[in-house]
């Protein structure tokens, strides 16, 4: 079964029973690096469900145990923190939370759903989940129990987004968008202005650097002049005498 598939089931069953939190942060800088935090966690029970072994294969990860209080209740879990340093990178995490797990049970079917990708194209940068109707039916009646939020931030021109909200420029799915209509974001950064402003730099280098030359050829010039003087001075003494 593919992995976020899974956490999010996992999310929808066990807050049948108690209450289930889930949150997932996503920051790209404008140089295509970032990271990615996770928290997954439920209220404090006797059930002993382990998160952490749907995420432990994920490559780079830092994975500790948390507690945190909300509402009055004791909620245990796990944070996950994964850098990444270009789009590439980030797809190879999307696509490990989406690998298949070793589960043997044969009545769930292994398929693509909730498989988020990533990819630039120029300068645009396309970040996309295919909806999952079926589920979506299937949890109708308590898609707005699931506190399961996905949390995106870029530095960059957004295009397009069907975002559930958004505010102070972080775009922010909820469990029953995720659902029925995935994700389609789209946003575009600036091409590279660095030449510019190197150039000027080097422009600013040589012209103190010419000044300086100028400098000193003027002031070899005054000496020789004054040395030049000198000379004749001694000469002419020289005759007097």
């Amino acid at each position: 079964m593919k992995k976020i598939k899974l956490l999010l089931l996992s999310c929808a069953i066990f807050m049948l029973s108690g209450c289930v939190v889930a949150t997932y942060d996503i920051t790209i800088n404008k140089n295509d690096t970032g990271e990615i935090m996770m928290t997954i966690a439920q209220v404090n029970s006797e059930d002993d469900t382990n998160f952490g072994s749907t995420i432990e294969e994920i490559p780079n990860a830092t994975i500790e145990d948390i507690t945190f209080e909300k509402n009055g209740q004791t909620y245990v879990g796990k944070k996950v923190f994964v850098p990444f340093s270009s789009i590439d990178e980030l797809n190879e995490i999307f696509a490990a939370l989406s690998t298949e797990t070793d589960d043997s049970d044969d009545q769930i079917e292994s398929d693509n759903s909730m498989k988020v990708e990533a990819r630039r194209d120029g300068n645009k940068v396309f970040i996309s989940l295919e909806a999952d109707p079926e589920t979506y039916e299937q949890s109708k009646m308590f898609l707005e129990l699931i506190d399961l939020k996905f949390n995106l931030k870029v530095e960059g021109t957004v295009l397009t987004n069907n975002a559930t909200t958004v505010e102070d420029n972080t775009y922010t799915w909820n469990y029953a968008t995720l659902l029925k209509d995935g994700i389609n974001f789209e946003y575009e950064t600036e091409s590279s202005t660095s030449v510019v402003p190197n150039d000027s730099a080097d422009t600013a280098g040589t012209a103190d650097y010419n000044y300086i030359i100028l400098g000193i050829i003027g002031v070899m010039v005054i000496t020789i002049i004054a040395l030049s003087i000198a000379c004749i001075n001694t000469v002419i003494t020289s005759k007097k005498k």
